[in-house]
């Protein structure tokens, strides 16, 4: 698990290292629409929460990456 320490709110976050990719945003994206990734940065906790339920079930709807997944954390 990775640790992250909030400052902020004096909380820890653990996270998954096989679900954790280093991410980034390219010029292309950031002339398009900042407006927009800026949000998607800045979102509420409401808002990320349903984004990470999206990602999950869509990760379930796909049987072949939702085993290889699973997989990893079998012991």
């Amino acid at each position: 698990m990775i640790r992250c320490h909030i400052e902020r709110t004096n909380q820890d976050v653990f996270l998954v290292p096989e679900t954790c990719v280093v991410t980034g945003i390219t010029d292309e994206q950031k002339g398009r629409n900042f407006r927009g990734i800026k949000d998607d940065m800045f979102a509420n906790a409401q808002k990320k929460a349903e984004q990470t339920m999206a990602f999950f079930n869509a990760i379930k709807k796909d049987a072949t990456k939702y085993k290889a997944i699973t997989d990893k954390f079998k012991i």
